[in-house]
């Protein structure tokens, strides 16, 4: 009888315990609830701070230099330089300049090969039934692939 009411009175207990844990967890969510309530949103930030944060007093602080070229050369100083009379027929230094980086970033046109395209596969996925090609490289003629849309593991061969 003893042990019985022992195990009743520490279910009680284990009772109140929870109800008084679960009404001061409610109390605290509302009060924090309550403060956040209270506290208005943080207006964004207007141009001023973020020009400040990101440390900037200027709109646009990258001024690209002005050439200090004075038109007024005398023809001693051409001489010299060799431009002379011809300068008026012969493109600027500016433009050759332009052209030789434009030369620079576009590679001639070079043909496809025959060979490149014997090395093509194209392949439809087993998975996902969508097609896609792969080119094997030179001495590879049997590869696996990962399918570019569903990713799953899909087997090439040239022929």
């Amino acid at each position: 009888i003893i042990a019985a009411l022992a195990v009743i009175a520490l279910i009680v207990l284990a009772v109140a315990s929870i109800f008084l844990y679960n009404n001061a967890v409610n109390r605290r969510m509302s009060e924090l609830s309550e403060v956040e309530e209270e506290e208005p949103p943080a207006p964004p930030p207007s141009p001023q701070m973020q020009a400040q944060m990101w440390g900037r007093t200027q709109p646009q602080s990258f001024q690209p230099p002005e050439p200090a070229v004075s038109p007024n050369l005398d023809d001693e100083m051409l001489d010299i330089l060799g431009a002379g009379s011809q300068s008026a027929e012969a493109p600027s230094p500016t433009d050759a300049l332009e052209d030789s980086l434009l030369g620079d970033l576009e590679p001639p046109p070079q043909p496809q090969t025959s060979d490149t395209n014997d090395r093509t596969v194209r392949k439809q996925c087993t998975e996902c039934s969508k097609k896609f090609e792969i080119t094997l490289p030179e001495g590879v003629d049997a590869a696996y692939t990962n399918c570019p849309h569903c990713g799953s593991e899909q087997p090439v061969t040239l022929g």
